[in-house]
């Protein structure tokens, strides 16, 4: 007896710590009925109080997958982490469903249109458009031809057996056919509002009214009932979470160092057990936060600018979000599936309809083909990548390691540039300069970050998504060896005036070593080259989105640990505030012919500046093959693995005391190298930074320049 009490409330424990998901869930769903049934954008609603009923439906394919009973999804640590191998699989017992193809007809059939059976189907065919929320009820929107469609499933049970019901309601006469189901021995089918069809083993069903009841069951006795009303539950509310939850904005002592870094706790514990692997954020009109989780929720965050913040859940169910952006005060998110524009249409602090912004990409079951980040131009178009496949020599979609650009309607997805392998992280600056990161892997020597053209390829060949496969790539604007970044996480332009001199410069985030970075580029012949130096302070999580907040002009980042990193929590939400203290560091770096010259924010003290113990140098190269990473050659021996120490002729220290040039006769271009300065400033503080920078073209003799 006491053995059983004790199984009880470890079972009673262990579903108390199961996250709710919401009314939702959107991912890749693994089935095996009919037959091998997968779908790759599929949402999930669960239909019963005691969660016991469940419909998958197929965005892509606008068809009902599966209808199951009894447990939800087998899930394995999909919920409690990042890196999982495999998508969820149906853990319940069917009842009935389709196989992989078209859920309605287009001139009266079923053929599958699509090239190789990926993505979604062509527009005029069937197009998903989203779907509203109402309490328990959950409404699909789309359409069929030119027809707008309405539809419901829900449940009731007759004589202990389930009865689902997909209740349609169209905006003017649909002519083609909805597929049912296939065929099953023990199934009955009932329909209100159309005919049913049974052809090649499939049910049909062609509308013959503006509303329509399909009710599918094992139960052979199924009431008689008019088709609900849907219009009437696309208003919004009721509320379905609880006040915000209340954590503590933890600030960061009064420092002597110029940046410090304060944390936004996130909202550990909560009343839904719901993780916060932060995936992307940015700041709606009013100066809040709204926040995305790897794992579906959004949260909205109260009170930056106090001590004590608010989280309220917004959204849940999304498939993977990994980007979001404020764009027209509306908040979209980065899905795997889709890009998701988020609507409150009765204005009660939670989202009500899940628009479908653009589901154009291709979604596989690969979980190495995140879509990562979002951003938009001046001009309004959205950009986001997405990774590419693990192993990498599995077949690739067409959209695999790619770049997508979207126009502001979101009416058609458009490859930017190609040959990326795990992109997590881009940019469009405030003149429309269009960057990303990349890291380590095969065909990717190290890690870099691109600044991109349309129609380029940046190095991962799997991805390059053209015949003859390229010989070359475009090269970064900066490679970084494993101790300075091993998994970019993107990269922010200063645009405030409250964070010290470096306005207008840009900052990279190192999601592998939760630390951030300073950008300092230049252009030379119309090519962009770079050298990098590391802030003194780490993240308690992998850093990989940055906003600067119009509020209060200081950087917000966040982040999450899941694949490598050296951060240690599962989320964080942090804001490196500038204390006002004097900021002593690099600002610019020139390669020329004869020297570098770099320029600092602070005057120099002469003596350390122009002394040649102050500095010293070494640099190498990488070898771009299909291995995963490359060792560091010698650049005079490409035979050796090794890096090459750099002779310093002379160390001069310009009129303005904040620029230095070292004379380098043997400067050459390089793929990397590192600079180690150890100064003194001209009121006694002390500069120790390691430049590392890559060189592809030498700028003519010495120039003297104002710090940007």
């Amino acid at each position: 007896m006491r053995a059983a009490s004790l199984l009880f409330l470890f079972v009673v424990l262990a579903r108390a710590a199961e996250p709710d998901l919401g009314p939702i869930f959107s991912g890749t769903i693994r089935a095996k009925f009919p037959g091998p049934n997968i779908t790759m954008k599929g949402i999930v609603v669960t239909l019963d109080a005691e969660k016991k009923a469940h419909v998958c439906y197929d965005t892509d394919l606008m068809r009902v997958s599966l209808g199951w009973t009894g447990e939800f999804l087998k899930f394995g640590n999909y919920l409690k982490e990042i890196n999982h191998p495999q998508p969820p699989e149906v853990a319940g017992r069917p009842v009935f469903g389709t196989k992989p193809g078209p859920g309605w007809t287009r001139n009266g059939s079923l053929t599958d249109p699509r090239a190789h059976s990926e993505g979604p189907l062509p527009r005029d065919h069937a197009k998903y458009r989203g779907l509203y929320m109402k309490g328990s009820n959950i409404v699909f929107s789309y359409t069929v031809g030119g027809v707008g469609v309405l539809e419901m499933p829900s449940l009731e049970y007759v004589d202990a057996q389930p009865v689902f019901h997909r209740t349609l309601q169209f905006d003017k006469t649909c002519s083609e056919s909805i597929l049912a189901c296939e065929l099953a021995d023990g199934l009955t089918i009932d329909v209100v509002g159309g005919t049913l069809e049974k052809k090649g083993g499939k049910a049909l069903v062609k509308p013959t009214a503006k509303s329509l009841r399909i009710s599918l069951s094992p139960q052979s006795k199924i009431p008689k009932a008019e088709p609900q009303d849907l219009a009437s539950l696309t208003k919004g509310g009721p509320l379905r979470w609880a006040d915000p939850v209340k954590t503590q904005l933890k600030r960061a002592p009064d420092s002597i160092a110029p940046y410090v870094v304060d944390t936004l706790t996130e909202p550990v514990p909560n009343p839904w057990n719901a993780t916060t692997f932060f995936g992307g954020f940015d700041f709606l009109p009013d100066g809040r936060a709204a926040i995305c989780t790897f794992h579906g929720d959004v949260w909205i965050v109260s009170g930056l600018q106090e001590n004590q913040l608010g989280w309220k859940r917004f959204a849940t169910g999304l498939f993977q979000p990994l980007g979001l952006k404020v764009f027209d005060g509306k908040v979209y998110v980065t899905g795997r599936d889709q890009l998701t524009r988020l609507h409150d249409l009765n204005n009660d602090g939670e989202a009500d309809f899940y628009e479908c912004f653009n589901n154009d990409t291709v979604v596989t079951e690969n979980y190495h083909e995140f879509c990562l980040d979002l951003h938009t131009d001046a001009a309004g178009n959205f950009y986001y990548a997405k990774g590419a496949p693990w192993p990498p020599d599995s077949r690739p979609s067409p959209h695999h390691g790619c770049l997508f650009k979207l126009p502001p309607d979101g009416s058609k997805l458009e490859v930017y540039a190609t040959g990326f392998r795990a992109p997590n992280g881009i940019c469009v600056g405030p003149h429309g300069e269009i960057t990303t990161s990349d890291n380590e892997g095969h065909y990717m020597p190290a890690s870099k970050v691109n600044w991109l053209k349309q129609g380029g390829f940046y190095g991962m060949v799997q991805t390059a998504h053209r015949t003859p496969k390229p010989t070359t790539f475009d090269q970064p604007i900066c490679w970084l060896p494993k101790n300075m970044d091993n998994s970019g996480g993107g990269q922010v332009w200063v645009t405030s005036d409250k964070w010290g001199p470096l306005q207008g410069h840009m900052l990279f985030m190192s999601y592998g070593r939760a630390t951030l970075l300073h950008v300092m580029h230049e252009r030379l012949d119309g090519e962009i080259q770079a050298a990098m130096t590391q802030f003194p302070f780490r993240f308690n999580s992998g850093v990989m989105r940055g906003r600067f907040n119009p509020q209060d002009g200081q950087l917000y980042l966040c982040g999450l640990r899941g694949w490598q990193t050296d951060g240690l929590r599962n989320g964080g939400f942090y804001r490196v505030r500038y204390t006002g203290k004097p900021v002593n560091v690099a600002s610019e770096v020139h390669a020329l012919k004869n020297g570098l010259q770099i320029n600092f924010t602070s005057p120099l003290d002469e003596t350390s500046a122009t002394t040649l113990d102050s500095y010293s140098m070494e640099w190498w190269n990488y070898k771009w093959t299909p291995d995963y990473g490359s060792p560091e050659f010698s650049v005079s021996d490409p035979t050796q693995k090794k890096h090459d120490p750099v002779t310093i002729k002379s160390a001069k220290l310009l009129p303005d005391k904040k620029t230095i040039f070292l004379e380098i006769p043997e400067i050459k271009p390089v793929n990397q190298y590192r600079l180690k300065v150890k100064l003194t400033t001209a009121d006694g503080s002390a500069i120790s930074q390691d430049i590392y920078g890559t060189i592809h073209r030498l700028g003519d003799g010495q120039k003297l320049s104002q710090v940007r």
